[in-house]
């Protein structure tokens, strides 16, 4: 590259014989040079060769041969692979900290939660927060003509700067009277890694400037100056987005590297103040300033676990700027060096911006070391279940009212009632503008299923575009055809205009955008089953392995399943009684294989003690053990399903269930066998984990039916039939087909 002019000696090059070595004279090389351009990200002294070239980068298994494997041809010439390679380096210690299951420490916070954003989920995002809140206030008329817009091939050359961007969705926008100045729209991401977001958004504000008039030579320093801004905690991840968004800026300006704003970006990695001495604001006299000198010590003690989660007020520091920059003393040097910085990134952070889009850090509180659950219990108690959702309410702060909002997150808030109020808040006080529900597994790197979503921060709407791909098994390349079909034509049964107002009705607010109106007004003018009856879990021994068997696993001299009260089972002197514990798919009838020992009314379960002397058995549900109920399976790998159990049962948490009289019992089972619950528990919670809460949840009309109650009867008879037919049940007496040829 005849720009960097780098001294490269020949000689030196040809006596390393080794192609790694190789690479690595060359890079260093590189690395020295850039230092003198962005010291924010090549120091000129250090050698990144190690970190950046790893010994088996050229192997066959090395990331060279990964990539060529992996990422699609045309990608290789884009900035993007940057964060392909990082996330790459980062796996065996993201690995490491994930397998041990334990608080991560503030070290081990990056490599927990970076995940790289795929390349049209990125896309989709910008597209839909930036691109919309631009063509909602000036339009989509045509750019503005020339032979070498773009710098690769004309990248760009169509009429409207909408017909660009693949993944936009033309619904829903409105038309705002206000006209907008691209230099004065600020886009953030505050969790930036690698800067895979801040790079398409400027490829989206170069477009923006260019239809806008702007002169094309000066577009990319008007972007970095006025547009950008990135934080994020680990200091490599900021390097490498200051380096991606600058190399994004150079296909534009190929003399951007020695223009001053170079060195003055607004990304950054969040500083601490840890090593900041007391003493060194003691020349600062002047008493406001220097309390906003101790204010930010205080407040960026360990910043690096909190990150952008910090709430900071909003201080003009101009003035401790000054006086630290005119203090030649030792400790005017050391706060030069670690405060100046620091106050740079506050103002940052306590900024106010029209768009907002970032993949954030997703991490439990299960996992959550005790500083950060102390922080976000204190400023994020509604979203505290998980850091990606806390991210969600601070972005709202840091989101102009009005202004655009864009996620990739796990989808569990949809409809799990920890989130319940979680969902309330966006509901009521944003507008969701559009959604994508991927398919479970789509991600390959997250354990957990993902969407990604734009919003207005302000409660203007309650129409929203939904695509719901969860039936699209494939991976990422199927979630996007599907995604662009939907867009492309209106007649996709998986394409959905809702009105939130109707789903919220559904008890716990689940986001079920699919129902249809008439689905929530059945729903609203019904009551729930929990009006009538209260499912419950079973019981916890604490200790299975020394409590339950397989049936056959006891002496039958010990077993007993004809008790109808606890008295009964006391008297029998029995140790062994039948016990449901869910199981597989299965209605009306059976699942019975299991037994727990409750001998003496369970006192030894009861009254036994772990090795911290504590009693880990409960919730046994005394009043309603050894009665007829209704039972089904917590956990399923298929579908819900409901079963009748009869007399001398005792219940386990995976096999919850309700106690119905004997005049209703019949209908209650049937309603939960039906079509009906299975319609209305997808919405509920789409999961295959059916919780009491859930069963309570749905809704319920009783009316007398014989004939329905003769049904289920019957469905019951043949269900039993079919399990006593098998030695799995302890009622089996023989084989049908034998009972027949005799």
């Amino acid at each position: 590259n005849p720009d960097l002019d780098i001294n490269f000696k020949k000689e030196k090059y040809v006596e390393l014989k080794d192609d790694n070595e190789k690479f690595k004279y060359i890079l260093l090389l590189i690395c020295k040079k850039l230092g003198r351009v962005i010291p924010q990200v090549f120091d000129g002294i250090t050698d990144y060769t190690d970190i950046l070239i790893p010994d088996n980068l050229l192997n066959d298994t090395g990331f060279i041969t990964k990539i060529i494997n992996e990422v699609p041809e045309n990608n290789y010439n884009q900035v993007e692979i940057i964060g392909w390679l990082y996330q790459y380096y980062n796996q065996t210690e993201k690995d490491r900290v994930i397998s041990a299951k334990k608080a991560y420490k503030k070290n081990e916070i990056p490599y927990a939660t970076q995940l790289f954003t795929p390349d049209w989920i990125v896309k989709y995002m910008v597209e839909n927060s930036l691109g919309r809140y631009w063509i909602e206030h000036n339009g989509d008329g045509a750019l503005y003509p020339s032979d070498n817009l773009y710098p690769s091939n004309n990248l760009y050359p169509s009429s409207s700067i909408t017909s660009n961007w693949k993944y936009f969705i033309k619904d829903n926008t409105e038309n705002k009277e206000d006209k907008l100045n691209p230099t004065e729209i600020t886009f953030i991401d505050p969790c930036c890694g690698s800067g895979h977001i801040l790079v398409y958004a400027f490829e989206v504000f170069y477009q923006i400037y260019f239809k806008s008039g702007f002169n094309k030579n000066d577009i990319p320093e008007l972007i970095l100056k006025n547009n950008l801004y990135g934080l994020d905690i680990d200091d490599r991840a900021g390097q490498l987005s200051i380096l991606s968004v600058l190399l994004k800026a150079r296909e534009y300006d190929k003399n951007i590297f020695n223009k001053e704003v170079v060195k003055n970006l607004n990304i950054m990695s969040i500083q601490e103040s840890n090593t900041i001495s007391e003493i060194s604001i003691d020349n600062i006299t002047t008493n406001n300033i220097k309390e906003q000198a101790k204010y930010l010590i205080d407040n960026f003690r360990n910043a690096k676990e909190i990150g952008s989660l910090l709430i900071l007020e909003n201080y003009d520091y101009l003035e401790l700027e000054k006086i630290i920059n005119e203090d030649m003393t030792i400790f005017g040097i050391e706060l030069k060096e670690k405060l100046i910085p620091i106050i740079k990134i506050a103002e940052i952070l306590s900024k106010k911006y029209d768009i907002v889009v970032t993949n954030p850090p997703y991490l439990n509180n299960g996992v959550m070391n005790n500083k950060i659950k102390n922080y976000i219990n204190s400023n994020y108690k509604v979203a505290r279940s998980d850091l990606f959702s806390c991210f969600v309410i601070r972005n709202q702060c840091f989101c102009k009212n009005n202004g655009y909002l864009g996620f990739m997150t796990p989808s569990v808030w949809m409809f799990i009632s920890t989130y319940e109020d979680f969902r309330k808040k966006i509901v009521n006080e944003m507008s969701i503008t559009s959604f994508i529900q991927l398919e479970y597994s789509a991600l390959e790197e997250a354990t957990v299923p993902i969407c990604a979503f734009t919003l207005i921060n302000s409660h203007k709407s309650n129409i929203g575009i939904f695509f719901k791909l969860t039936d699209f098994v494939g991976g990422m390349k199927i979630q996007k055809s599907k995604y662009i079909e939907a867009l492309n034509n209106e007649n996709t049964n998986y394409k959905f205009k809702c009105d939130l107002r109707n789903v919220t009705v559904l008890d716990g607010s689940p986001l079920s955008y699919w129902l249809t109106e008439n689905a929530c007004k059945v729903y609203q003018n019904c009551s729930m089953i929990k009006d009538y009856y209260t499912t419950r879990a079973g019981m916890i021994t604490g200790n299975n392995n020394r409590f339950l068997r397989l049936w056959y696993e006891i002496s039958n001299k010990k077993f007993n399943n004809t008790s109808h009260s606890r008295d009964e089972a006391r008297e029998s002197l029995a140790k062994w009684f039948p016990y449901s514990k869910g199981g597989e798919y299965r209605k009306w009838y059976g699942n019975n294989e299991y037994v727990v020992d409750w001998e003496n009314d369970g006192n030894y379960m009861r009254n036994f003690k772990d090795s911290s002397g504590k009693i880990p058995a409960h919730a046994f549900n005394l009043e309603y053990i050894f009665k007829t109920n209704i039972t089904w399976s917590s956990i399923s790998s298929s579908k819900f399903s409901a079963r009748y159990t009869e007399f001398g049962f005792l219940y386990d948490a995976s096999g919850s269930f309700i106690n119905v009289e004997e005049s209703k019992k019949y209908y209650i089972l049937g309603l939960l066998c039906s079509k009906i619950t299975l319609f209305y528990l997808e919405a509920i919670n789409p999961t295959l984990n059916f919780q009491k809460g859930n069963i309570g949840s749905l809704p319920l009309k009783i009316v007398d039916n014989n004939k329905i109650d003769d049904l289920v009867k019957i469905n019951i008879v043949i269900s039993k039939d079919d399990w006593d037919s098998f030695e799995t049940s302890w009622d089996f007496k023989g084989h049908p087909l034998i009972k027949n040829m005799t």
